[in-house]
Order: structure tokens, then C-alpha cells, then sequence
């Protein structure tokens, strides 16, 4: 999560009084305002995706984990040099 998503999601979670998921702040942040529509095929490729591993993952579970980052690497790619 880089540090726009960061502030969105405290930004969010104060004005809702409620914390946000990972999967919302991706959507709100990587979607058109006003539309359900990603902002590029590979946005939405990568909520899909992870969305997908991290159901397989944890099937059958009743509380899954907001964020597995092992899950988040793999469905976003290999880490880039220079990125957080």
C-alpha cells in the first residue's frame, strides 16, 4: 500500500467510524469516481487475483486475515526495485 492509500484509508475510516478493508481502500483508489470501472486492466487483473488467492487460501476459514502480503506480492508481481 503506498502512502496515497494510506491517507485515504484514515481519512475514510474517520469519516465512516469504521475500519476500511484492504480490498476497499484498493477499490476506492484504483477505481473512476462515480463508476464501478478500474482505472486500467492491470488494476483490475490484480483485485481479481488477489481476490481469488486469498478465498483459495483461506477456505473454510470464518475470519480470514484483512491482508496477506505473501498473497499481495504474488498477485501484483515481483517487488520492483525502488518501490515500497
Amino acid at each position: 500500500m503506498d502512502v496515497k492509500e494510506l491517507l485515504y484509508q484514515m481519512f475514510m475510516e474517520n469519516e465512516l467510524k469504521w475500519p476500511l478493508t484492504f480490498q476497499e481502500v484498493f477499490d476506492k483508489t484504483h477505481k473512476k469516481k462515480g463508476t464501478n470501472q478500474y482505472i486500467s486492466d492491470r488494476a483490475r487483473e490484480v483485485a481479481e487475483l488477489y481476490s481469488q488467492q486469498m478465498t483459495e487460501k483461506y477456505i473454510g476459514e470464518e475470519e480470514p486475515p484483512q491482508l496477506n502480503p505473501e498473497v499481495w506480492v504474488a498477485a501484483s508481481g515481483a517487488i520492483k526495485k525502488g518501490y515500497v
